[in-house]
């Protein structure tokens, strides 16, 4: 199951090697993984973090955790906007952004959905997320912890790089992301079900290959410089739900000169987040 992921040492030039922490569920044990990318090509359908979100054992969810989730992707929704807006302000006369801005935020394309949004009501797709959450509140302060973490380390990210993610979530990561959440065996409860309701309509929105989101912004393109935004995405939900999905906490250090790589000793391109379940 891979928990995390760390910037090791550039390789060639452009190229970067990323190490992973992995467990066996069946021996549990710890070890560790790599994969090469380059960091100046177009963003691969096949990333190692977006393989590394879709792999979590998402079909190990309980009923509260899926709330959980639900809590963490509040935070995930809010920085989409916000990096949407980013976009916009780059590339203002951009058609697809434009139209992507006008189904993303103050939109009714949500509505109606019971204890939510009234019919033909225009919400930004964060304010639907937080209503269904308010219909079952749960009490999970390390959602909000991490939530709070993750959207600073978001933010202080370039304007330029943060603008960029949305090609990368439109033209397919999120929609591998949802399907893989949609494992999830059971949907009890008005707020899980307004939340599933959510996730398969962003697939819907997402897949049309004529009208779909990601073809709005496809033409952008977006590059490996994304890859610290989907690291955050991929440790808020680790540090969110720790029993499904935790990680040891370790402290990475770094050394001046590189040597032979050891599992608990990395350059790392983020911190650890989420501690033992």
């Amino acid at each position: 199951m891979p928990v995390d992921i760390y910037d090791f040492k550039s390789l060639l030039p452009g190229e970067k090697q990323f190490y992973f922490l992995t467990r066996s569920d069946e021996h549990e044990e710890w070890g560790v993984s790599s994969s090469i990318i380059q960091v100046s090509e177009t963003l691969p359908a096949k990333h190692p973090v977006i393989d590394a979100i879709c792999d979590l054992p998402w079909q190990s969810l309980r009923d509260d955790e899926i709330l959980m989730v639900a809590a963490a992707y509040r935070y995930f929704s809010i920085q989409f906007r916000e990096n949407l807006e980013t976009a916009l302000a780059f590339w203002p006369d951009d058609a697809g952004l434009v139209r992507l801005y006008e189904e993303e935020c103050n939109t009714d394309n949500l509505s109606p959905w019971p204890g939510v949004a009234a019919e033909d009501e225009r919400l930004n797709h964060d304010e639907f997320i937080r209503r269904l959450l308010a219909l079952e509140p749960i009490d999970a302060p390390q959602v909000e912890a991490a939530g709070a973490a993750y959207l600073a380390r978001v933010r202080a990210l370039d304007p330029l790089t943060r603008a960029q993610s949305i090609v990368s979530y439109e033209d397919g990561g999120l929609s591998r992301v949802f399907q893989a959440v949609l494992r999830a065996p059971a949907w009890n409860g008005i707020s899980a079900q307004a939340f599933k309701f959510f996730l398969e309509q962003h697939i819907q929105f997402d897949k049309n290959e004529t009208a779909g989101h990601g073809m709005m912004v496809r033409h952008l393109q977006a590059n490996c410089d994304v890859t610290p935004l989907w690291t955050a995405f991929l440790e808020i939900l680790t540090a969110s739900v720790p029993r499904a999905f935790g990680s040891p906490r370790r402290t990475p250090t770094a050394e001046a000169e590189p040597r032979e790589l050891r599992a608990d000793d990395f350059y790392p391109t983020g911190n650890w987040t989420a501690a033992v379940a």
